[in-house]
């Protein structure tokens, strides 16, 4: 004995909710095609704008180590330690912190999206004591990451406004922590 037909019985099938047209077999509507390229173009968005803040981020230390590949001089060169080294330090390592978060979004949950924001809010905050110099490049390069952040935070449904706190509270505190080693520093008696 065959089956009876179940088309027959149910020509719109079972998964057909009221309101919407009969799904013709074998095409593809709009609906069940953009969700993938969506989520690859935000991917790649996320992906090129977290790429941009990396480079910008690591390009002061590039910068700094060809300028001290300069002709030799009767006068020593300032000491890199602790400041500007420091700030080259951090600022290259939250690029890369900040790479690594995109790339690994889709394993890193809700944690991978706050890290995401908050190398965004290093980086800022390493721009306002900076700006005339190497800010120049680290104010876009936490523009950029907080941009990855934001669509990364966006694809997966989540609210931005936990991010942006995040970026907020992480880059207030990496200020005062800056401003601290500027101030010891000093005290300490070093230029």
């Amino acid at each position: 004995m065959r089956p009876p037909d179940t088309e027959a019985a149910d020509p719109l099938g079972s998964r057909a909710t009221p309101g919407m047209d009969v799904p013709l077999r074998g095409v593809q509507t709009v609906m069940q095609v953009d969700p993938p390229v969506r989520y690859r173009r935000e991917r790649l968005a996320e992906l090129s704008l977290a790429a941009v803040g990396c480079a910008l981020s690591i390009a002061p230390l590039v910068f700094a180590a060809a300028a001290g590949q300069r002709l030799p001089s009767p006068v020593p060169p300032p000491p890199i330690w602790p400041l500007p080294g420091f700030v080259f330090a951090e600022a290259a390592a939250s690029g890369l912190l900040g790479l690594t978060a995109a790339t690994r979004r889709d394993r890193g949950g809700v944690q991978g999206s706050l890290l995401s924001w908050a190398t965004s809010g290093i980086l800022l905050s390493l721009a306002v004591p900076t700006f005339a110099s190497i800010g120049l490049l680290l104010g876009p390069a936490g523009l950029a990451l907080a941009g990855a952040a934001w669509i990364g935070t966006r694809a997966r449904g989540s609210a931005v406004g936990r991010g942006v706190t995040t970026s907020l509270v992480v880059g207030a505190a990496n200020f005062v922590l800056l401003e601290t080693i500027v101030l010891t520093t000093r005290w300490a008696g070093r230029p």
